[in-house]
């Protein structure tokens, strides 16, 4: 590969990351409020397949990456917006730590 720019999508991309094992490069358009694949192929020759369409909804979006793919490449692990939703209780848990010690020894 010789370098130099390669256009991978011609409507724009954001939070890029590419997957476990190189193949692919994931992308979230926010014109089109979905996750995008690119094929991407390193040997013999650099090559960058067509983006296709993975899923699209209403995601949680900010600064940074707001998602993440498992290392065997088959999930993606999203925040995803619930609208409409009115909360009816609210569980507040005091002293939590002393419980979590509690339940997980440590050996000191």
């Amino acid at each position: 590969m010789n370098g130099g720019l390669y256009e991978l999508t011609p409507r724009g991309g954001n939070w890029p990351f590419w997957a476990p094992d190189g193949s692919e490069l994931f992308y979230f358009s926010i014109a089109e409020n979905a996750f995008f694949a690119v094929p991407i192929q390193m040997e013999p020759a650099f090559r960058v397949g067509a983006p296709h369409k993975l899923f699209g909804g209403d995601y949680v979006r900010g600064g940074g990456n707001q998602w993440d793919i498992t290392p065997d490449g088959e999930r993606f692990l999203l925040i995803r917006e619930i609208r409409d939703v009115e909360a009816r209780e609210i569980h507040v848990v005091l002293n939590w730590t002393e419980e979590l010690k509690r339940l997980v020894p440590t050996n000191d």
